[in-house]
Order: structure tokens, then sequence, then C-alpha cells
């Protein structure tokens, strides 16, 4: 169902396959001139394929329910890089990828068939939205919604450490809306989920289970706040 409606339900569903090439990482490896160091360049195919399903339904007209979910898989058809040892990439570190030495003390890390970084299989968002009408002018409106994602990989040396678990983070607000003016309260991250955004391995530090320590990047933990708004 399209436009406007008291109550109803709308929903849509997709369905993508793609190629990915030329995706850009920054790893160690060596440059043109042969040269180590930590560069930045391009990996040579992924296959992408996933579908997602979003509805939207209005049970009554001051009521409003979503969701939506995706399924992503993505798997890396042409990745290898050369690096001065095997790094990471060795097999007491615990890399899904395969190493193997190519000739003047350099080896070649393969990683073909590997999950694209940072990729999801599963995830999608929801919420709640009740208006409460106070008179013509004015209006109290709650909100309720949430996140949430399948674990991840973090970098690509593919070590146990760097799979980040799933999450499910949480947010609300209570907002009083006038004509020309709104006041809200709002809560971010009300669980204090640790979420996971972007990270590495720190190659000269083990950790307690003998792979190396991940340093990663963090969401905000729980925060509240207090916002004003108004229309000129």
């Amino acid at each position: 169902a399209t436009g406007s409606w008291t109550t109803g339900c709308r929903s849509t569903a997709n369905c993508t396959s793609r190629k990915y090439t030329d995706q850009q990482i920054s790893a160690l490896a060596l440059d043109p001139c042969g040269v180590p160091g930590f560069l930045t360049f391009n990996i040579g195919q992924a296959n992408i394929y996933g579908a997602s399903f979003d509805v939207v339904a209005k049970p009554t007209r001051l009521d409003t329910l979503r969701f939506g979910v995706e399924y992503s898989h993505g798997s890396y058809d042409d990745f290898r890089l050369t690096q001065l040892g095997p790094g990471a990439y060795a097999p007491a570190n615990g890399s899904r990828c395969s190493v193997a030495p190519s000739g003047g003390g350099l080896f070649t890390a393969d990683c073909d068939g590997q999950p694209l970084i940072r990729l999801p299989q599963w995830s999608g968002n929801g919420g709640y939205e009740h208006l409460i009408p106070l008179g013509s002018s004015y209006q109290i409106a709650l909100r309720a919604s949430f996140v949430f994602a399948s674990s991840r990989w973090m970098d690509i040396g593919y070590l146990p450490n760097g799979q980040v678990k799933s999450y499910l983070k949480e947010d609300a607000d209570l907002s009083f809306n006038a004509d020309r003016w709104s006041v809200a309260l709002w809560g971010r991250n009300l669980s204090n989920e640790a979420v996971y955004s972007s990270g590495g391995s720190i190659s000269n530090s083990k950790a307690p289970n003998g792979y190396f320590y991940y340093s990663d990047n963090i969401d905000p933990p729980r925060t509240y706040g207090i916002r004003a708004s108004i229309r000129f």
C-alpha cells in the first residue's frame, strides 16, 4: 500500500548480487619497488549477494511500527598480497589465510574465499513511535528504536581475536513538540553495548589465548541528553 492511510502496512523486498572490484585496503605489503611498508592498495575482486526486507505498519493514526532486516554474503575471489616474512599470516598466529614463501625472503598470503571485512551476515533495525496530541498545537512523541548486526571480521589479517561478536543497540527519546519549537529527552545505546567499528592486530603483543591482541575503535557507550530546537 502507498500514499497516506489511517491504518495499513507497507513492505518492500529486494535481492541483489554484484561483483566488487578494486576495494581499497591498508596493510603491511611491498610497494612496486619492493620496499616494505604500510600501504594502501586494491584487492582484485569480491563477490557480494544478499536480500533485504522492510516493513512499515500503522495500526492506528497515532502509532507507527518499522522493521528492516538484511542478509549479506560477501567473499574475496582474488585477494593475495606479498610481504617480507609471513607476519600476521603465519600459521602459528591463527590466520584463516594461507601463506607460502615466494622467494627472496618474501611470502605471499592467499585470502581467496575469506569473507569481506566489516560485513555482517545479518543486520537490521526497527522502531516504534506513539503520538499523543495535546489540543491542536502541541504533541508528545514517544519513540524507541534498535539496530543489530551479527559477528564480522575487523581486518584482513583474519586472526582469531579479529572477529567481533554480534550486537543489539537500543535508543529512545521523549519529545514535546509545538508549532515552532520542541524539547526532547533522549538516550542512546541504552544497554551500554560495546560496538566495535574497526580495528587491527597489535603484532608485538599476544593475548592470554596465544593470539595477537586487537586495538579496536568503539562506538559511544550509554549516553543521555536534552535537545531543544526552534524554527524561524
